[in-house]
């Protein structure tokens, strides 16, 4: 009834992306995902994870809540609450469009997906034969992990940005014919940040990773000619 699923991964690396040992890396983490039979129309799920790093030396654990929403139908209109992964974009690796999602890219991860991680949002989609409009709210700030080598007498530090509750997101989005393609357009904060000079003394540089306000707008699209999907 709680519609439970999990799963328990083990994994070896030859070296980890903190830069701290370069051989015999093992990575052991443990997944559960939670999908309750409907409540009154409502849809719960959750997702998260508990990852043990460096299993042979110093067992580094990372723990994550990724994904803990409520979804609601009526009539033509999908409502959602909660923190959730947001994916916008076709494109496969590089995607310019994901300006959503937040990723910790320092996880040992064997598929580069599962270093992906939600943030609270409020979400509203309408319904139209295939096309669907989507309007996002996103009020939380998660700061993406970048994997940064140790430079002697150089420090990094992650300025948060103030205003994170002002960012939104609009969507018109067409799927299921021969062509899928969307509009978007975001406003917030860039997840790629620019660096800049906190302090300097003869003691070292502290460096600060900057998220500068961004307004990006989308177009994507995917189809398929014979066997070549584009």
């Amino acid at each position: 009834d709680l519609g439970v699923s999990g799963s328990v991964r083990l994994s070896q690396w030859e070296k980890n992306k903190s830069f701290e040992d370069p051989w015999g890396y093992g990575a052991a983490s443990t997944w559960l995902t939670l999908r309750p039979a409907e409540v009154l129309g409502l849809k719960f799920y959750a997702d998260g994870y508990l990852q043990s790093q460096n299993v042979y030396r110093s067992n580094e654990s990372y723990g994550d809540l990724r994904e803990l929403y409520l979804e609601k139908s009526v009539g033509s209109w999908d409502f959602k609450l909660g923190r959730s992964i947001t994916v916008w974009g076709r494109a496969d690796k590089v995607n310019p469009t994901d300006q959503l999602s937040v990723r910790n890219y320092r996880l040992l991860m064997v598929d580069d997906e599962d270093q992906r991680t939600g943030i609270f949002s409020s979400q509203i989609v309408y319904n139209v034969d295939t096309f669907r409009l989507i309007m996002l709210w996103t009020p939380e700030w998660r700061s993406p992990v970048f994997p940064i080598p140790p430079v002697t007498g150089v420090s990094f530090s992650d300025q948060r940005p103030d205003r994170a509750n002002e960012q939104v997101a609009f969507k018109i989005d067409q799927a299921g014919g021969a062509l899928d393609w969307s509009l978007s357009y975001f406003h917030g904060f860039n997840k790629s940040p620019d660096i800049k000079i906190a302090s300097s003394s003869p003691q070292g540089v502290q460096l600060v990773f900057n998220y500068g306000q961004i307004d990006v707008y989308g177009a994507d699209f995917a189809t398929a000619i014979g066997g070549i999907g584009l």
